[in-house]
Order: C-alpha cells, then structure tokens, then sequence
C-alpha cells in the first residue's frame, strides 16, 4: 500500500483539471485522486478500475473543496477499506455535479458501496448516474448520504445493489432536502 494521501494527491489548488486518464490497479490510503482545499475541480471523461485502497479506491474530496464538475467518468471494480469504495467526501459547504457517471461493482466494507458523503451541508447532483452491482458491508449498498446534506437524483438508475439497509441508498437522517425525479430502482437489496 503506498503511504500518503493517494497515488495523486492536490492540495490548495484552484482550476484542478484531470481529464482523459485512467488509473488502473493502484493501491492508496486514500485512493488515486486525494483533493483538499481544492476549487474548480473538472473531471472529465477518466476511467478508474481495479483499484484499492485502505480508506477509498478512487477520490476522496477533503477539507473545503469549492466546486467540482464529474462528468463521463466511470469507477469499476474498485474496493474501499473503510466507506465510499469509488468515492469519499469529506469537505464542508461545496457544490458538486455528477453527470453520466458509472459506479459498478465497487464493494466498501462500510458504508456506500459506491460512495459516502460525510455530514457538512454539501450539495450534490446526480444526472444520467447508474449505479449497478456496488456492495457496501453495512449501509447504503451504493450511496450514504450522511446528515445535512441536499441531494439531487434525476435521469438515473439504482440496479442490483447491495447493502445492510438501503440497498441502494441509505439516507441518514436531518438531510436538508433530497429530491429524485425519473429515477429507476430495480433488484435492490
């Protein structure tokens, strides 16, 4: 396992841009794509697959990140130590949108089989997201949503996800606002 924060690790950065990459069978504590203090992140059209690491396997967002842009990327097979295997946020008062995104087969041995967003009022988005076969040992098979956030599900689909409670998604509670509109959940458990 490399030490450090992740195979790439950004600190304190504006206009933070990784685009058509791809991070294949990299062991990380903290993934392939560490951000902290970070604004105007772009991620865009990156493949992340076969990937450990003993917190997540793909980006942890951490500490006051601004805004960031998730588009076309996918996250397979990928295996988090602790929650979120794909992707882990733990920042405060940030904007993030996920657009055409694939999460599949990414298995946490906590919570969000997928992903885990932390507790610090941040508001996601999620448009043309599918979420199949994403395993999480305890909730939300492939999304946690901790409290105080605001979430956003249009145009997606939940399918075959795996997980203590929520197969899908586990909502914990005083969110600020969750809204899902022309969303499929099928074969959950």
């Amino acid at each position: 396992v490399a030490s450090g924060w992740g195979i790439v690790s950004v600190t304190s950065a504006s206009n933070v841009n990784v685009v058509n990459s791809t991070f294949d069978s990299n062991d990380g504590e903290y993934g392939c794509l560490y951000l902290q203090y970070c604004r105007g992140v772009v991620i865009d059209t990156v493949t992340m697959q076969h990937n450990d690491g003993t917190k997540t396997a793909g980006i942890y967002f951490d500490s006051y990140n601004d805004e960031a842009i998730v588009n076309d990327v996918s996250f397979i097979f990928n295996r988090g130590g602790e929650a979120g295997a794909a992707v882990y946020v733990n920042t405060e008062n940030w904007y993030v949108a996920f657009s055409n995104v694939v999460f599949d087969n990414n298995v946490a041995v906590t919570e969000g089989g997928a992903m885990y967003i932390g507790d610090n009022n941040i508001n996601f988005t999620f448009t043309g997201a599918t979420f199949q076969s994403n395993i999480a040992g305890s909730n939300g098979g492939a999304l946690y949503v901790d409290a105080s956030n605001y979430l956003t599900v249009a145009d997606s689909m939940f399918l075959n996800n795996t997980g203590v409670n929520g197969g899908a998604m586990y909502l914990n509670s005083d969110n600020n606002g969750v809204f899902i509109t022309s969303t499929d959940f099928n074969y959950n458990i």
